[in-house]
């Protein structure tokens, strides 16, 4: 949440939840994470990923700044 406690736009947080997939597939320890939208102690992805620096992933959206973004 924000902190005056209201939702972040989906498109807000998209930057934030690739920060923390990206960082959770390299990241052989865990880790936290503190941002407006997300906050996670002790993150860890297993199994680690094989391909580095981490695999290809893709998170669609149906309105216009998330198709922009895609193309």
């Amino acid at each position: 949440m924000k902190p005056d406690d209201t939702p972040a736009a989906p498109y807000d947080q998209a930057p934030e939840w690739v920060e923390i997939i990206k960082r959770a597939y390299r990241s052989h320890e865990p880790f936290d994470f503190s941002g407006v939208s997300y906050r996670f102690k002790n993150m860890i992805s297993r199994p680690a990923s094989l391909q580095l620096p981490h695999p290809v992933f893709r998170n669609a959206a149906v309105g216009p700044p998330g198709a922009d973004r895609g193309r």
